[in-house]
């Protein structure tokens, strides 16, 4: 089964409609069922979490499986839509690249869309920017390490002087 393109020319596909409808999905999810508030105490703070009542493992649980779940759809999505065959090593580091994407989007749905629109952007113009502009490619990855000790070190400044971060937690 390969996904359809929705611009031809470009490489942009079906796959960014399934992946919005997930994030919108895991945003009622996470936000407006018991099931999600319980997985975000039990990840905020599991001893708070067991106290109040709640099976600490088996939320992790869940989360586990349905994060395992979207990678999985993630990647299939790679290689219907754009590869169209699996190979070895087809993934240029992509899971590391949803950690920081994670981290950018404050572990939400809808920060985590915006956040990977923003590192796709960066990406994707950096091919064109070492064509066009002569400058290495590389730099877009000292750019997302940029962003992520920046906001590391926010969060560290917030928890040490006992103000809430900007994330709200």
């Amino acid at each position: 089964l390969w996904l359809p393109r929705l611009a031809p020319p470009y490489r942009v596909h079906l796959g960014i409609v399934i992946a919005l409808l997930m994030a919108a999905g895991l945003q009622v999810l996470l936000y407006r069922t018991v099931a999600g508030y319980e997985m975000r105490a039990a990840g905020a703070n599991p001893q708070a979490a067991r106290v109040a009542g709640i099976d600490v493992g088996r939320r992790l649980l869940l989360a586990l499986m349905l994060s395992g779940g979207l990678a999985g759809l993630a990647g299939a999505i790679e290689v219907s839509a754009m590869t169209r065959r699996l190979y070895e090593h087809f993934s240029p580091g992509w899971g590391f690249t949803a950690i920081a994407v994670g981290l950018l989007g404050r572990l939400s749905p809808a920060g985590v869309v915006l956040a990977a629109f923003f590192f796709g952007a960066l990406d994707a113009g950096s091919n064109a920017m070492q064509r066009v502009a002569g400058v290495s490619s590389v730099l877009v990855s000292i750019i997302q390490a940029t962003v992520i000790l920046f906001l590391v070190t926010l969060e560290r400044i917030h928890w040490l002087r006992g103000t809430p971060s900007p994330s709200g937690d």
